[in-house]
């Protein structure tokens, strides 16, 4: 895991952010840009519209993890094998907590048809929607 500073509009440090050491420099800009921002809103209000969009951009995220494996030829026993062994991630994804789905996405070993470069893809997936 990477940390970078998290810098308000008053150019302050206010804190440290944590993602994965493969995050892309797209994902760090996106996510610390939300701080840098002169907030006008309330920050709850900032944090339900965040939750919000994540929660609407979720079908979209677990539609394209199963077309993906629908081309590559899954079976209707190893998609089976994969909603067992990966309910906590397939939860989370359909819930719309990105970060979350990452957590357990990283915590994970290649299991059953699941390979390594499948894990590594669903990461790179869910990356783009934070």
């Amino acid at each position: 895991m990477e940390k970078r500073n998290i810098v308000n509009h008053l150019g302050q440090i206010i804190g440290e952010l944590e993602l994965p050491d493969w995050t892309p420099e797209e994902g760090w800009a996106s996510r610390l840009s939300l701080y840098s921002q002169n907030q006008s809103k309330p920050l709850d209000q900032i944090v339900y519209s965040k939750i919000e969009d994540y929660e609407r951009r979720a079908p979209k995220l677990l539609r394209e993890i199963k077309v993906s494996n629908t081309l590559a030829g899954i079976t209707t026993s190893q998609s089976a094998e994969v909603f067992e062994n990966f309910k906590d991630v397939i939860l989370a994804i359909r819930e719309g907590a990105f970060p979350t789905a990452l957590y357990l996405l990283n915590a994970k070993s290649p299991l059953g048809y699941v390979t390594q470069d499948m894990l590594d893809e669903w990461k790179k997936r869910v990356i783009s929607y934070l």
